[in-house]
């Protein structure tokens, strides 16, 4: 079952690429990193819901706060416009606070994915994935679960260096983030 239900519902990208370079992702290969204005945005979302009656969307961008100042407009344009609009976004533990998931949840953020990858910091440090504490990302899943913003993780088995003892360590770990959703690849 989708997380978000609300229909018609429509993906968008308010940005293209990644700012880092993991070896095992195509964005930073195929895209260079940039962003749409906040205007633009606005527009084609203000154009979805005249034209279509959109009432969900998904921030389909890698990286939708990789410039949390501008995420923080465009979620503050929507909450401006009284949009009433359910969303999702995709992005990374470290480009989140709890200052701006308390604005994204008043815009209508209700879902965040997030690639998690592994649990093992070697494994990590071999595909060039930048580390991210796990108490950091902990306190950012708890608190968007508080909030109503449901976290969706994702984890790559396999990636260089991948044992059966890193795998069990990973699941054990997911265990412990205790998304909403835990999905392995």
């Amino acid at each position: 079952l989708p997380v978000l239900r609300e229909k018609p519902f429509f993906p968008i990208l308010s940005s293209r690429g990644c700012a880092y370079s993991c070896e095992y992702c195509p964005y930073p290969v195929f895209y260079k990193y940039r962003n749409r204005s906040v205007e633009n945005v606005i527009q084609e979302i203000e154009y979805l819901v005249d034209r279509y009656q959109m009432k969900g969307l998904l921030f389909r961008d890698p990286l939708f706060s990789g410039n949390r100042k501008r995420a923080r407009e465009i979620a503050e344009a929507m909450i401006r416009k009284q949009m009433n609009i359910k969303w999702a976004c995709e992005t990374r533990l470290d480009r989140l606070n709890e200052e701006l998931l308390d604005v994204f949840y008043k815009a209508g953020c209700r879902v965040i994915n997030v690639g998690i990858e592994s649990s093992d910091q070697e494994i990590l440090k071999n595909v060039n994935r930048r580390l991210i504490e796990p108490d950091d990302q902990k306190r950012i899943v708890d608190y968007a679960h508080r909030l109503g913003i449901k976290i969706t993780a994702f984890y790559v088995l396999g990636l260089e260096g991948e044992t059966v003892e890193t795998i069990d360590k990973t699941v054990k770990y997911a265990k412990w983030l205790d998304t909403f959703v835990a999905q392995f690849f």
